[in-house]
């Protein structure tokens, strides 16, 4: 019994007070006293940029198909797939056996051509010229001999009293006679001129004929080993030791790229290209790594529209360290366009439209106050303030639609918490 009345006498006590609060909530709305909560922050001086938001695929920034420049059985490869390599390692080698010996068989036939014309650089020798003044006396007699015979002979022939067999015989003895006169007579002419110029000039072109099978044979020799052209890693290995390969059609032996720095193509929309220059930065997102963000740089913009897309083709470089991108992965970019430093930045949701213009409400001692401002580029859900606002400022955030110029107000966020 008594606890019930002890209950009964608590609830009257409680609809007391309440009754009490009730009138004193009325005499505040009839005196004007109306307070509306509202969360504030303070106009922050900061940079800000905009960007352009598109999609590309990670490609490496260099890349190649090699395979030797000449046709040949290979016969190693020192890489394989997934390996490192450096520039100018080497990486292919084909069989040399017959390069070796047609360079050999080159620098044999240059050697005899430089020998022949130092021959006739240096003149004829006096002992040669001694040797063509013999071979000539000894042409000499054999042709007086000859000659007195072939007379001999066509007298009798004429008298009838040879066969013509026998003179048919004696006068070929006497031209062949001759013949070897006039040979041994223009040999010791041009042994005692010397070498012409003419015949230098022959000697001296045989020599340089020589030297041009000599480097094409070296040529060869460097062109059956092929070299890294930069440095990067095998993506792709197509053939194998003991193959044949070609240099026409070309054969793919190994496909190499480089990651150190890689590439993005995106397409910016026509309407946006005049925003895009060469230099602008880049930032690059892939899904492999959500939390992380690549710096890049628009390197090319390709100055023709795409017809199907209307975009322009535009290439972000991004300096890849650790190789974390990989070629083909799904890169998002935002290209950055404008950058604003040390600027008033407040967030977009403070920001009243009307009557074509933007407002803000700024609190000051618990009263606040509406202001028209001028914003200028925007980056996500912060916005900058190029006239109206003062670093430091609390401006509203939450419950602005709730207030009026002069309306007081009781901060339940942010500021000073008054």
């Amino acid at each position: 019994m008594l606890k019930r009345i002890m209950l009964f006498s608590f609830i009257a006590i409680c609809l007391v007070f309440t009754g009490c609060n009730r009138d004193k909530k009325e005499v505040e709305s009839i005196k004007g006293e109306r307070v509306v909560p509202v969360e504030v922050v303070k106009v922050e001086a900061g940079d800000i940029s905009s960007f352009i938001s598109a999609t590309g695929t990670v490609c490496p920034l260099q890349e190649a198909n090699i395979g030797p420049r000449i046709s040949g059985r290979i016969e190693s490869i020192s890489a394989d797939e997934g390996d490192h390599i450096t520039g100018g390692q080497i990486l292919i080698k084909l069989d040399r056996k017959k390069l070796t010996i047609a360079k050999q068989q080159a620098v044999a036939a240059l050697g005899t051509a430089r020998a022949s014309l130092q021959k006739l650089l240096a003149g004829t020798r006096e002992e040669e010229i001694r040797r063509a003044e013999a071979g000539f006396a000894m042409a000499e007699a054999n042709l007086r001999n000859a000659e007195l015979e072939f007379e001999r002979y066509k007298k009798l022939y004429e008298k009838h009293t040879v066969a013509k067999k026998a003179y048919d015989a004696v006068d070929t003895q006497y031209k062949v006679a001759l013949a070897g006169f006039n040979e041994a007579k223009e040999r010791l002419k041009m042994a005692r001129k010397g070498p012409t110029k003419e015949d230098i000039d022959v000697a001296k072109a045989q020599v340089r004929q020589a030297e041009v099978s000599v480097r094409m044979a070296n040529h060869k020799l460097e062109d059956s080993v092929t070299k890294a052209p930069f440095s990067g890693f095998v993506v792709k290995k197509l053939k194998n030791e003991g193959e044949y390969v070609t240099s026409t059609p070309a054969t793919v032996v190994l496909k190499l790229v480089d990651i150190n720095r890689v590439r993005v193509e995106v397409g910016v929309p026509e309407k946006e290209m005049g925003k895009v220059k060469k230099g602008n930065g880049a930032e690059v997102t892939v899904d492999a790594y959500p939390d992380m963000s690549f710096p890049g740089e628009v390197t090319v913009i390709n100055p023709s529209v795409e017809p199907g897309s209307r975009t322009f083709k535009t290439k972000i470089e991004i300096l890849n360290k650790g190789g974390l991108l990989k070629d083909g992965m799904f890169a998002r970019v935002k290209i950055i366009v404008e950058e604003h430093e040390g600027v008033n930045i407040i967030p977009r949701d403070a920001i009243i439209e009307a009557d074509g213009h933007n407002f803000v409400f700024v609190v000051n001692e618990r009263v606040s106050y509406k202001r028209k401002i001028t914003t200028g580029i925007s980056q996500g859900d912060r916005i900058e303030v190029t006239n109206g606002l003062n670093p430091g400022e609390n401006i509203v955030t939450a419950g602005q639609y709730d207030l009026k110029d002069g309306s007081r107000v009781r901060i339940v966020k942010g500021g000073n918490g008054l």
